[in-house]
């Protein structure tokens, strides 16, 4: 085999390993990315979801709202669009692809999207938003204030877009988080209400007589 003929073929190779990598990294990045999609589903995990990347992407929740009512972008959809834009990629070139007809990975990969990134920084947002989920049940915050958000008020046809074994994925972690703060406001209340037992049966804790005192607090003592 001539020297030309190898080093094409050893070119073809390294080529073929590269597209198969970049193909491995955005089938990551889509498995977290529709992770956020299911969360978002609900009111409940959609306001966690709204509040997760609002904090990652240092942008207000309302403009959110607004991004995904003028692209019809369901969350998932939304985080790459906010990936891109982090990278430089502006908002208006990418909605008039989406308007153009055009997916939003096949509108990642032309404007090169780092789809290794995109994975792992989807996988960081997929974490807080448990996070902050969690702590929503444990605070018993039902609603957030009226000027800051309303997760009624936010959904688009795309909320609808979600595989029924994604949605099933993220009913369980839903139900694992709320779970775990119930368990933990039960164990507070137990706490609490020993700590207020030990506090009525205590004499010294309550500032009640102590049993050198005159009353009739324990045995009296034998004369000397």
């Amino acid at each position: 085999m001539s020297k030309p003929i190898r080093s094409a073929l050893v070119m073809a190779a390294i080529l073929s390993m590269a597209i198969m990598s970049v193909a491995d990294d955005q089938k990551k990045a889509e498995k977290q990315i529709n992770k956020i999609s299911a969360m978002a589903a609900g009111l409940t995990g959609r306001r966690a979801v709204n509040l997760t990347m609002s904090d990652q992407f240092k942008v207000k929740r309302d403009d959110l709202v607004i991004q995904r009512r003028e692209n019809n972008l369901n969350y998932g959809s939304l985080f790459v669009v906010q990936e891109l834009m982090a990278s430089g990629t502006k908002l208006s070139d990418i909605a008039a692809e989406l308007k153009a007809g055009k997916k939003i990975y096949d509108v990642g990969n032309q404007f090169h999207a780092d789809w290794k990134q995109m994975a792992d920084d989807a996988k960081k947002l997929n974490g807080k938003i448990e996070d902050n989920l969690y702590n929503f049940f444990l605070s018993n915050k039902k609603t957030d204030p009226a000027n800051v958000y309303n997760a009624a008020e936010d959904s688009v046809v795309a909320d609808g877009l979600v595989s029924p074994a994604d949605l099933a994925d993220a009913q369980d972690r839903y139900v694992f988080w709320r779970d775990r703060a119930t368990a933990k406001q039960d164990g507070m209340l137990e706490h609490n209400k020993e700590q207020a037992a030990r506090q009525t049966i205590d004499p010294v804790r309550k500032g009640g007589p102590t049993i050198d005192q005159a009353g009739s607090t324990g045995p009296a003592s034998t004369p000397r």
